[in-house]
């Protein structure tokens, strides 16, 4: 009995699995390194609609892998934590049954930074706050962080 029990669990596990998908690729820059830590979120349906299907990091070479996906079209959104880089949107990447769907490697865009020539500093009364030699304050009171 416990072996046509385990047999059937066993049996019942591949099925389901069977009938999912598989989403791969590798994150790079511009230049073609790679870009680790980026956050990979697939979304079921569109981004503005739709419920957050699964989500993870590349690894240290810019991989993910996001495994298993039920059959489907899925909206890729695909962002780098230190905002050095533009935010990726993929439409209607499809899922298929025991299928592997490899995005390849997507290049991500930098961000274009414009510098300022100058810094508007608006005057505002308010205590000196002691700093150490690296600009963290050292003493804070309840004054010194209150709004005017």
């Amino acid at each position: 009995m416990k072996t046509i029990l385990l047999f059937s669990l066993l049996i019942l596990g591949h099925l389901v699995h069977g009938q999912m998908g598989e989403l791969r690729g590798t994150v790079k820059d511009g230049s073609g390194e790679v870009l680790p830590f980026v956050k990979v979120l697939v979304y079921k349906g569109n981004t503005n609609e739709s419920e957050l299907a699964a989500g993870m990091t590349t690894d240290f070479d810019g991989n993910f892998r996001i495994v298993p996906l039920q059959p489907g079209n899925y909206d890729i959104v695909i962002t780098d934590y230190s905002f050095e880089m533009d935010t990726l949107r993929l439409s209607a990447v499809e899922i298929k049954v025991d299928h592997i769907t490899n995005l390849g490697e997507i290049e991500m865009k930098m961000l274009v930074h414009h510098e300022l020539d100058r810094i508007p500093i608006i005057p505002h009364p308010t205590r000196e706050i002691e700093v150490d030699p690296f600009g963290r304050a050292i003493k804070i009171d309840p004054e010194d962080i209150r709004r005017p």
